[in-house]
């Protein structure tokens, strides 16, 4: 049995880390639970993009396998991007707003996780492994919450100068002062 290439390794790791991007919170900008998870994992996919790149190049057998759930990803992807350029806010619609990062870009880098997942996980130990690993951040992010409303945790309570007179903006971002 031959050996797994050592970018294969990495990209495995990698997979296994952009898991646990829920975790991220940046209780320093508007959106925290938003921002932060978009950037990181955008990051995290561009270092997998560019192993995974290197890695085609020295071996073809690491190509996305051709099924159907692949080309409705890029047929729907494609037509993201389309809907973008004709879209009344081009900019807003490839960018998406600071607030949810929605937009064409990030949803590109949704598409380049999904090619390298099913590139490089092909035995069914990788996928019980990443369902495990994202299960276990679910429990970790329940868990969180669950202390956040049980003992008043405050590691994401807005800032006083953002909470108006309606308590929406405290409201919006941790739920403390409207539950």
């Amino acid at each position: 049995m031959r050996e797994e290439p050592k970018l294969a390794i990495v990209l495995k790791y990698l997979l296994y880390a952009a898991a646990f991007v829920p975790l991220v919170i940046f209780s320093q900008f508007l959106s925290p639970f938003h921002f932060g998870k978009v950037i990181i994992f955008r990051s995290i996919v561009e270092v997998m993009a560019v192993f995974y790149l290197i890695l085609v190049i020295k071996n073809r057998k690491f190509l996305p396998p051709r099924n159907v759930l692949l080309y409705i990803f890029a047929g729907w992807t494609l037509f993201f991007g389309i809907t973008t350029l004709t879209s009344v806010n081009p900019y807003l619609s490839f960018w998406g707003s600071l607030e949810r990062m929605g937009g064409w870009w990030t949803f590109l880098h949704y598409f380049v996780y999904f090619v390298i997942l099913i590139s490089i996980f092909r035995a069914k130990e990788d996928w019980a492994r990443l369902l495990k690993v994202t299960v276990f951040v679910g429990v970790l992010s329940a868990l969180y919450g669950f202390a956040h409303r049980i003992i008043n945790f405050r590691f994401c309570r807005a800032p006083a100068a953002l909470v108006t007179p309606t308590r929406r903006m405290g409201g919006r971002r941790c739920n403390e002062t409207t539950a």
